[in-house]
This record gives C-alpha cells, sequence and structure tokens, in this order.
C-alpha cells in the first residue's frame, strides 16, 4: 500500500479522491482512501492462502480470467477500478495486505 489513510469514514464512500484509489477498512466500522498498488505476487501469494485458482479471482473480483493471468504474469496492468476489483475481492474474503508486497490471512475464531 502505497500513501497514507485520509479521513477514515464510518461507511464506505461513493469514490475516492484523485490519487488515492482503493477505499479500504481501517477498523471494524472505519473506512479510508488510500492510493494503493496490488501486486501480482500479493495477488499470486492472497489466492494461494485463499486456495483459489485464477478462475475463482476473476468470477469473485468480476473481472475476465484474462485479466488475472495477464496481470499475475506481469504480462499487462490493469486498470486502477479492475485493480481495485481484485483487491476488494480478495480483503472481503479475509485477506489483509501488509506493507508493499505482503499479504496474511488471519486466524479466524
Amino acid at each position: 500500500m502505497i500513501g497514507a489513510i485520509h479521513q477514515p469514514l464510518t461507511s464506505a464512500p461513493a469514490s475516492c479522491p484523485e490519487g488515492q484509489s482503493v477505499c479500504v477498512r481501517v477498523g471494524a466500522n472505519h473506512y479510508g482512501c488510500v492510493a494503493f498498488m496490488l501486486t501480482a505476487a500479493q495477488s499470486r501469494g492472497a489466492r494461494g492462502l485463499l486456495n483459489w485458482t485464477q478462475v475463482q479471482l476473476a468470477e469473485v473480483a468480476r473481472v475476465s480470467i484474462g485479466t488475472v493471468r495477464n496481470f499475475e504474469a506481469g504480462r499487462a496492468a490493469p486498470i486502477d477500478a479492475t485493480l481495485s476489483a481484485i483487491h476488494r475481492a480478495l480483503e472481503d474474503a479475509g485477506i489483509e495486505f501488509l506493507g508493499e508486497d505482503g499479504v496474511r490471512l488471519p486466524l479466524r475464531s
């Protein structure tokens, strides 16, 4: 994640200010907009933690399988809206993004 969280909100905003492309959860009921660069390594790692195939990620994120394959192989960089959709799908499945390349799946009680 690049950038800082600005003005936590109690609900997800309809859109984020220019330059802050992703709305993320900051706490249980807080959201904030950040500049985010999802990496291919994070996508692959998150899928591995979830035991998802590229097809499953594409379906959940509502993007094409070709987009996921090309992104994860480093052949193409998706547009911000597509990266946001992939990020949101992984986050909604429980993935936490750490630093610029890390991901984790916290233990659930």
